[in-house]
Parts: structure tokens; sequence; C-alpha cells
């Protein structure tokens, strides 16, 4: 009876080899989930960390007041000047 080359390589490969190769995948994995299977939690909102200070509360930032420019019907329109939209552009503006 002619064997396939899977079952070549299965019994005539020594059994020390066939185990260190399955346990070395095995190992390899759990080693990877260990060490890579977790990332850090994000710290609490308005704390802060860094290695040289520590956790120490966020400094607050500062909200720049961006004043609105307040736009004219002319100026929000022009782009539809010369078609059928300028019309109701400027109708429509509040």
């Amino acid at each position: 009876m002619k064997r396939s080359l899977f079952e070549k390589l299965i019994y005539k490969t020594p059994q020390w080899l066939i185990s260190t190769v399955v346990y070395g995948i095995g190992g390899l994995l759990i080693f990877a989930l260990i060490f890579s299977g977790c990332a850090p939690f994000e710290p609490i909102p308005g704390l802060c960390y860094t290695d040289k200070t520590g956790t120490y509360l966020c400094p607050e930032e500062e909200t720049l007041k961006v004043e609105k420019k307040k736009y004219t019907a002319k100026e929000l329109c022009s782009p539809y000047l010369g078609t059928d939209w300028w019309f109701e552009c400027m109708n429509n503006e509040n």
C-alpha cells in the first residue's frame, strides 16, 4: 500500500521533532497573546500621565473665542451670480 506524502512525514519523522514543533507553535501563540493581547488603558478624562511626572491633572485648554464674520446676502450668493439659483439664494437669506 502506497502512503501519501503526509503519512510519510508523520511516520518517518522522529517523535521528539514533532513534539518540539507542536509545543513550539503553542508556546509562540501563548507568548504572543500574553505580550500583545492587551492594549494599555486610556487615562481617565481630565488626568494626564507622563513617565517623568507621573499622573497629574491636565491643564485646561484655553478656548479661543473666534468671532464669526457676518456675511451679507450679496457675499453669500455671489457664487450663484448669473444663474437661476442667484434669485432663490437672495430671497431665502435670513
